[in-house]
Parts: C-alpha cells; sequence; structure tokens
C-alpha cells in the first residue's frame, strides 16, 4: 500500500512542476504580448487621428460618431465613406454628397456639412467639397440634411 502512495505522490509532484512551467511560459507569452500591443498603439497613434462626426437627419434623429479613428490626412469623405453608406458626384467644386445611407436629397433639400469652429464657439459651413477638407485630430464635423 504504501508503495502506491509514493508512486501517487510522485506523480502529483511532476504533475504539479509541469502544470507551474506551463502557468510561468504562458505568463511570460502574455507578458510579450501585451508589451507589444502597447508598443502598437502607441505607433498608430501617431500615424491616425480621432475626429467626432455627427448625422443630423433634419427630422430630430442625430447620430454621434464620437472618436472615429482615420489615417492622417483624411478628408471629410474619407471620414464619412467609413462611418455611413454614402452616394456623391464630383462637379467643378468638389465631390457633392447625394445620399447618406439612403436619405437622399428631396426638392430643396440637401446634405450640408460644417465644422465646429472652437475659437468662434459656433458650427460653421464647409467652405470646400468635403473630398477637399482635410481633418485634424480632434475636429468635430456634421452632416444636416437641410434646406437652404
Amino acid at each position: 500500500m504504501s508503495i502506491s502512495w509514493k508512486w501517487l505522490t510522485a506523480i502529483f509532484l511532476c504533475t504539479t512542476i509541469g502544470v507551474g512551467g506551463l502557468s510561468l511560459y504562458y505568463y511570460n507569452q502574455l507578458d510579450e504580448v501585451t508589451r507589444n500591443y502597447e508598443t502598437l498603439l502607441i505607433e498608430i497613434e501617431e500615424l491616425t487621428i480621432l475626429v467626432d462626426i455627427r448625422l443630423d437627419y433634419g427630422n430630430e434623429t442625430i447620430i454621434w460618431f464620437n472618436d472615429t479613428r482615420l489615417p492622417v490626412g483624411a478628408s471629410l469623405l474619407n471620414a464619412t465613406e467609413k462611418i455611413a453608406k454614402i452616394e456623391f458626384s464630383e462637379t467643378d467644386f468638389g465631390v457633392f454628397i447625394l445620399s447618406i445611407n439612403d436619405v437622399v436629397g428631396d426638392a430643396g433639400k440637401f446634405w450640408l456639412w460644417d465644422y465646429y469652429d472652437s475659437d468662434m464657439g459656433e458650427w460653421v459651413y464647409g467652405p470646400v467639397g468635403s473630398d477637399n477638407w482635410i481633418l485634424h485630430d480632434g475636429d468635430k464635423v456634421s452632416w444636416k440634411y437641410s434646406s437652404f
């Protein structure tokens, strides 16, 4: 009887040592993956910007897409394509948005964009087509379905 207890104890001890070794190995792997992930986040933050985008459907439905991550140099058109289904036409003055998420311009209604000017503390109509407006980190932009 005492021999079987010795074998069981030896097996238990070997199993415990093996599991301890595997635990240490996987802990080190997790630590390495965590460090790589944090380094990647830092690199991504250097190559991207965060912007807030508002879609105002003109019927009291407003949806915000806060902290939308975009590559540096992205235009408002690029950002809009990322958050919504859009249709547009190209004109001499830049891109003209025809529809956002299947909301199409009715007679006298259009998709217009503006940006929040923090110096003035108000929303300002966009001076160029959305394809020519380059976004910067922290920008707030808005599309509104409205009439002139």
